[in-house]
């Protein structure tokens, strides 16, 4: 298990820290049914949070783009076993400019994951036509 600390299974941006609060508490209800451990990055914890997931085994991930590319650079979270890689809200996280910070989230898990994602996933209850078209 050593090997698997700070390293999730899958990791799921959402575009506010409201919706990374709902997300995380859905999440949270079936994750004990399911034997999944979650844990959840939200801004504000002045990186507290992320060091100590490095000491942690846990299978999914909830945060925020900037902190997930911050805790990404700071070598908190490793993105060597990830699996699924989810975007919800994505047109919002598109429309609110995190797709610098995306971009580099996807550079870097490319490059440091030990096996290809097996699932990309982009969620969105308001998607409009202009991204469809891109």
């Amino acid at each position: 298990m050593d090997d698997q600390f700070g390293a999730p299974r899958a990791i799921i941006l959402t575009p506010t820290r409201e919706l990374n609060q709902q997300v995380f508490k859905v999440c949270k209800s079936v994750a004990h049914t399911a034997k999944l451990r979650i844990r959840q990055l939200v801004g504000g914890d002045k990186g507290k949070r992320s060091r100590r997931l490095q000491e942690e085994a846990f299978d999914i991930l909830v945060c925020s783009p900037a902190r997930l590319l911050s805790a990404l650079e700071r070598k908190e979270i490793l993105p060597k076993l990830l699996e699924v890689f989810v975007l919800d809200e994505a047109d919002q996280l598109l429309d609110m400019g995190f797709t610098k910070d995306i971009k580099k989230i996807i550079s870097f898990i490319h490059h440091k994951n030990k096996a290809p994602l097996k699932q990309v996933a982009l969620f969105s209850a308001t998607v409009s036509y202009t991204h469809l078209r891109a």
